[in-house]
């Protein structure tokens, strides 16, 4: 039962806080997550774009390709956020940058198929090489996914789970 949680880059030139919990967390492997972190792996948290506010500057954006945007910090570079423009209702933080990032933990894996050779995942959370691609039910809960070009959006719907007309490309999967 997570209200509202508060986060910044390294030096604190900015802050955010987001209000509730994040419909989606996920650790992403993809290749431009690697390069704009200097990681191996990010984990990320995904919300509504009107649950989030800036509270102190604002991230600078950079495109990292045709739809995505990528926030972090001018000052000290820390990576905070990815966009992509084609679902503007949705913003994804880096959950490192929580004050408390031990508040949020990640649920599943994406884009292993570029994971580090190297780098040995010991934890039995979903993995999808790429987005998730399936749709399946369970216990009556599904999740609406919105495959982007480098992470997924998705939004939790419980009880009857259908797709209506605007969303028939939507992919459909359980977790």
């Amino acid at each position: 039962n997570i209200k509202n949680m508060e986060g910044d880059c390294l030096c604190g030139a900015v802050r955010y806080c987001v209000l509730g919990a994040p419909f989606a967390t996920e650790y992403c492997h993809c290749g431009m997550c690697q390069k704009a972190s200097g990681a191996p792996v990010v984990s990320w948290m995904d919300f509504h774009t009107n649950e989030l506010t800036w509270t102190k500057g604002k991230p600078t954006k950079y495109k990292s390709s045709e739809y995505v945007t990528r926030g972090f910090c001018t000052e000290c570079g820390s990576s905070l956020s990815f966009c992509d423009t084609r679902h503007p209702e949705y913003i994804t933080l880096t959950i490192a940058s929580l004050d408390n990032p031990n508040l949020v933990k990640p649920t599943y894996h994406i884009y292993t198929d570029s994971q580090l050779k190297w780098l040995t995942i010991g934890d039995d959370l979903k993995k999808f090489s790429k987005s998730p691609e399936k749709s399946s039910w369970i216990n009556g809960i599904c999740y609406l996914v919105r495959v982007t070009s480098s992470h997924m959006i998705m939004m939790l719907l419980t009880g009857t789970c259908h797709l209506d007309r605007r969303e028939r490309s939507d992919k459909v999967l359980i977790l």
